[in-house]
């Protein structure tokens, strides 16, 4: 029987790509308020751009997982307060620099952990590459 590849690594969200968002949340605002719309239908959509950025930035910035492993029994989720739980790695997508694990957790909300060269160095990065290469649990996302 082949050993299972192991791999423990701290998950922590992009500052980078947080800023990004935020910026891409305050052209949105721009665009919002450079419109023809009624002033109280732009008001309106401002409020829903700033309360959408808001509530996703937080989600994207505090993340219910803080490690991610795998070892010989499959994919482990640790939370913060150091309680473990089994996942299946639904799928993965790599564009660029981002890579995109896509996690579920019986009972739980699906989990996509975004990994970028920031957060993860490159020796973690790299073996994590070889694990789904070798088809690891998971088919590519579309």
């Amino acid at each position: 029987m082949k050993s299972a590849p192991a791999i423990t690594f701290d998950y922590r969200p992009s500052r980078r790509l947080a800023i990004a968002a935020t910026g891409v949340a305050a052209l949105a605002l721009v665009a919002v308020a450079m419109s023809g719309l009624p002033l109280v239908l732009r008001v309106v959509l401002a409020i829903v751009v700033v309360t959408c950025a808001c509530i996703e930035l937080r989600r994207f910035l505090q993340p219910p997982y803080v490690r991610i492993a795998r070892d010989a029994t499959g994919w482990r989720l640790v939370e913060p307060g150091g309680e473990v739980f089994a996942a299946t790695l639904a799928g993965h997508v790599r564009r660029g620099p981002l890579l995109v694990l896509d996690f579920r957790v019986i009972g739980r909300r699906r989990f996509h952990g975004v990994l970028t060269p920031d957060v993860l160095d490159a020796d973690v990065l790299r073996r994590l590459l070889l694990i789904l290469a070798r088809g690891a649990d998971a088919p590519p996302m579309q």
